[in-house]
């Protein structure tokens, strides 16, 4: 069976993230430089991921990103 669009590019993320667990970024960034993918893809696996409690929303000023859930951040 082929993996779905969403759950090919959430195993590009989180392949990104075992390489680089301190890794940040915000959509844009994960989609153009973690995994060259479109937004709209990377921007449905985040809510997925997000939704699944592996990766957590973090604030840089006013800027959102996205990285590994960890123990220190919730």
């Amino acid at each position: 069976m082929m993996k779905s669009s969403t759950q090919e590019t959430k195993g590009l993320i989180l392949g990104y993230l075992k390489r680089f667990p301190e890794a940040k970024d915000t959509p844009e960034g994960i989609a153009d430089w973690w995994i060259d993918k479109n937004m709209q893809e990377v921007a449905i696996a985040i809510r997925e991921l997000l939704r699944e409690n592996i990766i957590c929303e973090m604030n840089l000023g006013s800027t959102k990103v996205y990285g590994l859930k960890t123990v220190g951040n919730s």
